[in-house]
C-alpha cells in the first residue's frame, strides 16, 4: 500500500515531543493566511502600460498658444 503524499514529513522545530507536521496542514494554513492578508491588504492596481498613452483629462484646460514672435519677413 502506497503512503499518502501528505504523510508526515518532519518534526516541527526538530525538538523532542513536537507534533508531526502534515503537508496538507501546512498548505491549508498558508491558504488561510493568504486569504486573511488579502482581506486586510488588497493588491495594488497594476501599473499602466508604458506603451499606451494615458487618456486625456477631460477637465484639463488646454495651455494657451503663445503669440507668434515678430521676426524678419
Amino acid at each position: 500500500m502506497r503512503q499518502d503524499e501528505s504523510a508526515v514529513i518532519g518534526v516541527l522545530g526538530g525538538g523532542f515531543g513536537e507534533p508531526p507536521v502534515r503537508v496538507a496542514d501546512l498548505e491549508e494554513a498558508a491558504r488561510r493566511r493568504s486569504a486573511a492578508r488579502g482581506a486586510t491588504h488588497p493588491a495594488p492596481p497594476p501599473a499602466p502600460d508604458p506603451g499606451v498613452p494615458p487618456d486625456p483629462d477631460p477637465d484639463r484646460v488646454p495651455e494657451p498658444t503663445p503669440d507668434p514672435q515678430p521676426g524678419p519677413p
